[in-house]
């Protein structure tokens, strides 16, 4: 599972909480996310510097929140439907996604990202 670093023009990166380990992004790159470096663990100075010590204050917050409820990833539980998982998003533009079935397109009145 990850969980994401500052918000908005902050956002950095994702810390992954299975591999402790911390993925920073580099903007300006549109739909496109280019990981610029990696890190054990999460808390550096730079970080905090970069988004803020109250932002990085709730992400250590969130975070803890994150792991408490933090369940393995078991892919019979997730098929099923006893298990989900939880994603988030980006203000990236939505775009038309393969299925199984068909291609689901991003402006079909009943497509919907809630």
């Amino acid at each position: 599972m990850t969980w994401p670093i500052g918000t908005g023009q902050h956002f950095v990166g994702v810390y992954n909480i299975s591999e402790d380990k911390t993925y920073f992004y580099q903007k300006g790159h549109g739909t496109e996310i280019v990981v610029i470096e990696s890190r054990d663990g999460y808390a550096y100075p730079d970080v905090r510097e970069r988004i803020g010590e109250i932002a990085f204050r709730e992400f250590e917050e969130s975070l803890e929140l994150a792991k408490m409820a933090h369940e393995d990833w078991d892919v019979d539980e997730f098929l099923t439907g006893k298990q989900t998982p939880v994603l988030f998003g980006t203000a990236l533009a939505p775009k038309d996604h393969d299925t199984v079935e068909r291609t689901v397109k991003a402006d079909e009145e009943k497509f919907s990202g809630f």
